[in-house]
């Protein structure tokens, strides 16, 4: 009989001869920490299938699971945050043969289960097919139709990883809009959209593209994504000023006292011929123009002339072997257009050329133009046009494609700054259209500092040597908004340069051979050519002006580490030249490198608006053959002629397709010309933004001319508002000198003099007598009399 002596952790459990019934419960089974007592066991054995207890069997002595039972699970795992663990329970799981029907048409279970494999959210599944009408709405539409509502290109395939995929999408989408009428594309924010410059992608034009965050589209120059919370484009102050329109005012004037007609004209391409796509003659460019006046003048009478002829350019504006048209009024008596024109004798001339000049604008004829009409005995006053863009979509002269599109830009620029720099008024349809349709502002920008690369561009205040002959030539290097240095249209350079050079140029604008353009116009330093430092501007229509800056020229010390330190901007047509002058008494600011980037220290010289073409380029500065050393302390870049958080930016308010498109309601050419809708958003806000009429009745009514000698009084009744203004250029400020003479004037009052018709003249011998010299030194001094005697 075995040993039924309890097992002790003091020794070893031994046998005897007891029966295996009568075994002590207190025995262990197991060993170790893993010991339990044989009661415990048996108490559990016992609770299995026993009423209450872990489980119970039923009538077949099979286990039954109650809904109370529960198997615990290690670790047992809490219900919610920071309650008491509870076991996982235990629930029975209902076994069916496939063969079994469900529902009320006894569809066989397997059947059931492939049906609701995909169902929820497969296409066309229940999920699809579910309708929700939203909270006080009437009509239930399923989830696919509410997400038609907004055009997604990410449900066409854009996701920002691959271009050919994203250009695609984009495609996609803009005819997803065209399809339903919709102008708007979402993207999401935290996607970067991929183009290109495809024919393809610049002809979905139907929609703009709207987002979370300023985003071009990279390599599509006029497609960008427009944030949301940009505000829509507001029209820029007036371009054409009360001084620009002196001899058109004049004449109105004169006709509103005498009943007289005042004649406007314009002579251009297309864009405001009577030959444009529109459905009416009252829609057209120029009748909003005739409109606009007439209203400013309801009183005066205005005959209107249009001159302009389709396809012409400021060549053949100029050349007197192109003929006038043949529907105005006595044009067969000339063969040459612009002597046809001049003859009109015109109180207001609108020059407009430029869509067919982006393949080659003449300049020189578009000045020799204006002096043409400048140079006749009734001179108008001249206001210009710039010209817009053509449709991203149109194939038509190959409109769509980037070096056509940034030869208008070549074009249109240089009008615009032609017009600045001269003082001339100018419509701004171009960066009107800008605002509207691509929703930036191509004449504010600002621009971005580049970073050094160690390669193409050293770290700030790195010298760097130049051979002889050696252009400094802008690098490689690409702004944060993927602007190329040498690819960009405005920039602002700082430097440093041993030794003080003779000369030193850098070009305004570039040519590119697409174009055909002229050559760039080179802006001269110099420092050889006097006392102080000159700007040599070259005009792109031939000829120099020189401007004396008063600075002198820079006189650098024996042993100075540099000869010369300058700073030079060129943004839109704004040209700034700064430079530091020893003279000046300044300490040399290139001993802290933070200095010379912002050019403290230096002295503007120079700060004007100047003639240049637009359109990219590539920047250099060419010095007069000798070798330098040059160190480049700052150097930023923009291009207005693509969208960019560089420009004002706006959320367009008009898609490129809906300005030109043609129907047969509005016309429009799907190419360059407007529908009446398209002239309606671009060009009649521009016209209409001017003062065709400033209030010349606000003139002083008194005026008081006060020189060194004297001073004049004169009255209203003295001067005519416009006349006598305008004609009192002899009369030098804090000066009346012997020969001067008011002219307009009827009486000089602060003395009660005779009215003078003309100023007469003294003659005879030379007075000796102090007494008479003195006389007749008051009488000419004060513009009484002119001094005739010898």
């Amino acid at each position: 009989m075995a040993d039924t002596t309890p097992s002790t952790p003091y020794g070893a459990p031994y046998f005897s001869s007891v029966k295996a019934d009568n075994i002590d419960p207190q025995s262990n089974i197991g060993a170790g920490e893993d010991a339990v007592p044989l009661q415990d066991v048996a108490g559990l054995v016992r609770n299995v299938g026993s009423p209450g207890g872990v489980a119970q069997l039923d009538n077949k002595a099979q286990l039954y699971l109650q809904g109370q039972s529960a198997l615990a699970v290690t670790p047992a795992t809490p219900v919610t945050s920071g309650a008491a663990a509870v076991p996982a329970m235990l629930k029975p799981l209902l076994p069916m043969h496939s063969d079994a029907v469900v529902g009320g048409q006894d569809t066989p279970l397997g059947d059931a289960v492939k049906m609701a494999a995909g169902s929820v959210q497969a296409a066309g599944g229940d999920a699809t097919n579910t309708t929700v009408t939203a909270e006080g709405g009437i009509v239930a539409r399923t989830p696919g139709i509410r997400a038609a509502d907004n055009i997604v290109v990410h449900d066409y395939g854009v996701g920002g990883v691959s271009t050919p995929s994203d250009v695609a999408g984009i495609i996609a989408a803009d005819a997803q809009g065209a399809k339903t009428g919709g102008k708007i594309l979402r993207v999401a924010p935290d996607v970067d959209v991929l183009g290109d410059a495809s024919t393809a992608l610049a002809a979905a034009n139907h929609t703009v593209i709207l987002g979370n965050k300023d985003q071009r589209i990279l390599n599509a120059p006029r497609r960008a994504v427009h944030p949301d919370h940009y505000p829509s484009a507001s029209m820029f102050p007036p371009t054409i000023k009360a001084r620009h329109l002196t001899n058109f005012l004049n004449a109105c004037i004169e006709a509103s006292k005498t009943g007289g007609t005042v004649r406007i004209g314009v002579m251009g391409d297309s864009i405001d011929s009577i030959a444009t796509c529109a459905r009416t003659p009252v829609d057209l460019p120029w009748e909003l123009l005739c409109d606009a006046v007439r209203k400013a003048w309801p009183n005066v009478k205005i005959e209107s002339y249009n001159c302009a002829i389709g396809g012409m350019t400021w060549n053949s504006m100029n050349s007197d072997d192109t003929p006038p048209n043949p529907w105005n009024p006595g044009y067969a008596d000339y063969t040459s257009w612009r002597k046809y024109v001049a003859s009109l004798n015109l109180d207001l001339l609108l020059l407009y050329s430029g869509g067919n000049d982006g393949r080659g604008i003449d300049v020189t004829a578009m000045y020799d133009l204006v002096q043409f009409f400048e140079g006749q005995s009734h001179v108008p006053s001249i206001i210009f046009g710039v010209t817009y863009q053509p449709s991203l979509g149109s194939s038509t002269l190959d409109y769509w494609d980037i070096g056509i599109q940034e030869g208008v830009d070549f074009a249109a620029q240089y009008v615009r700054s032609y017009a600045l720099a001269n003082d001339y008024g100018y419509l701004d349809f171009g960066r009107w259209h800008a605002m509207c349709r691509d929703g930036f502002d191509p004449t504010t920008i600002s621009l971005s500092r580049l970073a050094p690369n160690g390669t193409t561009l050293l770290d700030w205040g790195t010298p760097f040597n130049l051979a002889a002959n050696q252009d400094y030539d802008f690098p490689d290097v690409t702004s944060v908004y993927n602007v190329d240095a040498n690819y960009c249209t405005d920039w602002a350079l700082t430097f440093s340069l041993d030794p003080l050079p003779n000369v030193l140029d850098f070009q305004c604008s570039g040519a590119q051979p697409i174009w055909g353009q002229p050559g760039a116009n080179p802006v001269f330093v110099l420092f050889n050519a006097g006392d102080n430092v000159v700007i040599r501007i070259q005009h792109p229509y031939g000829g120099t002006t020189d401007y004396d800056t008063g600075v002198p020229v820079p006189t650098v010390a024996a042993g100075a580490a540099w000869g010369l330190h300058m700073g030079v901007a060129l943004k839109g047509t704004q040209l700034r030249i700064s430079m530091w002058s020893p003279q000046s008494g300044i300490p040399d600011p290139s001993t802290l490198e933070d200095n010379m980037w912002m050019e403290k220290g230096f002295i503007t010289i120079f700060d004007r608006h100047i003639e240049r073409c637009g359109a990219p380029y590539a920047p250099h500065f060419s010095f007069d053959g000798q070798a330098y050393k040059m160190a480049i302390h700052s150097l930023l870049v923009a291009d207005s002629t693509k969208i960019n958080p560089d420009q004002q930016r706006y959320k367009p308010i008009v898609t490129d397709n809906e300005l030109y498109e043609f129907t047969d309601a509005h016309g429009g050419s799907d190419a360059y010309h407007l529908n009446s809708e398209g002239t309606r958003k671009i060009l009649g806000p521009v016209i209409y933004a001017q003062d065709w009429a400033p209030d010349v009745a606000a003139a002083p009514q008194v005026a008081s001319v006060a020189g060194r000698t004297g001073a004049v009084q004169l009255t209203a009744a003295d001067l005519n508002p416009v006349d006598g203004w305008q004609n009192m250029g002899n009369v030098q400020a804090q000066s009346i000198k012997a020969g001067d003479y008011i002219a307009g004037a009827k009486s000089v009052t602060a003395w009660n003099a005779p009215a003078l018709g003309e100023q007469p003249t003294i003659t005879g011998s030379k007075p000796t007598d102090p007494i008479v010299q003195q006389l007749l030194a008051v009488v000419t001094n004060y513009g009484f009399a002119k001094d005739g005697t010898t």
